[in-house]
């Protein structure tokens, strides 16, 4: 399939605008007390996203297991989820969150249904980062990097090039951070640059990102600094490996790198309606178990240059070099989720204060 770059505004709506063969030892099993009921609905990501989704992964669940997939969109999650808990019939089987909104969805409380493990035994085959027992599992990490010019630049080793660039500032685009979008990471990736922490954000990060402003850095939204590089606009930016390599894949002389300090991985995360009948869980948790199995999560990395979670999914050497793997997750900046999630509002009106009015 032609890879085609998907527009992103945050990991639902800007993916919405827009087979390999399943293995199947433990796929369907389910309580003994319940029949899995014969189909279930997924709220996933549309558009491009979607499509190539269900010819990877959800195909190949339906033909192993007889369950039908209806694939819905168009709905954010966390409203999604407490709509279906406080009705008599939940319209979701299965929900994809993004990190912000799982963690929200859990802090909220009573809004999830457990995951068995002796069912979801796929579970053991997750690093830590990739699970958040007994509520959710995630499918893929998407890292966030550099996205550089290879005509222009030789590969940047480091967060600290991106604040201190050795090319023309004015060849930098930074994106501002957007709720709920990994824009967010901008500031964080700027306390790192400075020697700091997350801790540190409010100090070193925002004294750094005053500083690339003020050397005339293109201060831009996600959309537009990815029409910069389309147009060779900028030089380096932060991205998703996915779009650099989708451009790339079009002939334009882009790539990814990897800072040393780490990317900042990007999952999507599955859920359950806390009040899923049993017949419905049973189909669920089958459909659970077989997404964070390794050869759905091959194939979807093939199509999108998203990195599987399972520690078994091995792919080729050049792949490889392009995405975070769960069993690299040490490439993986480690991030302090409870202060992140805390921060936001006090970043972003900082941001708002001293560098978008600054």
């Amino acid at each position: 399939m032609t890879r085609r770059p998907p527009v992103r505004l945050s990991r639902r709506a800007l993916l919405r605008a827009g087979a390999a063969a399943a293995a199947t030892a433990g796929l369907m099993a389910r309580p003994a007390q319940a029949q899995a009921a014969g189909s279930i609905t997924f709220l996933t990501y549309g558009g491009i996203y979607g499509d190539n989704q269900k010819v990877a992964m959800v195909d190949s669940f339906v033909a192993a297991s007889g369950i039908a997939v209806d694939m819905a969109e168009g709905r954010d999650a966390v409203p999604a989820l407490v709509g279906d808990v406080g009705s008599s019939a939940p319209s979701y089987d299965v929900i994809a969150f993004s990190d912000l909104e799982i963690r929200s969805a859990i802090a909220q409380g009573g809004l999830l249904a457990e995951i068995d493990p002796e069912v979801v035994t796929n579970v053991a085959d997750l690093p830590e980062e990739a699970r958040l027992m007994p509520y959710a599992v995630n499918i893929e990490f998407d890292p966030w990097g550099l996205m550089y010019r290879t005509d222009k630049m030789d590969a940047p080793t480091s967060w600290m090039q991106l604040f201190q660039p050795e090319i023309d500032a004015r060849r930098v685009a930074f994106q501002r951070p957007a709720p709920g979008s990994a824009t967010f990471y901008n500031v964080l990736a700027a306390a790192v640059a400075a020697g700091g922490g997350i801790e540190d954000v409010e100090t070193l990060g925002f004294e750094a990102i005053r500083g690339l402003r003020d050397a005339g850095a293109q201060f831009v939204d996600f959309g537009a600094s990815l029409a910069l590089a389309q147009s060779d606009g900028a030089d380096l930016m932060p991205m998703y490996n996915n779009e650099a390599f989708f451009l790339q894949d079009q002939g334009l002389p882009l790539s990814f790198a990897f800072p040393e300090e780490g990317v900042f991985p990007i999952g999507v995360w599955l859920g359950m309606p806390a009040n899923l009948p049993e017949d419905r869980k049973a189909a669920a948790q089958a459909f659970l178990n077989h997404m964070i199995s390794p050869e759905p999560q091959i194939a979807m990395a093939r199509l999108m240059y998203t990195g599987p979670t399972n520690s078994r999914a091995m792919v080729e050497d050049e792949l490889r070099a392009k995405i975070l793997l769960g069993s690299d997750i040490d490439l993986a900046y480690p991030i302090d989720w409870s202060t992140f999630v805390a921060k936001q509002a006090d970043w972003l009106d900082l941001w708002n204060r001293e560098i978008a009015g600054g």
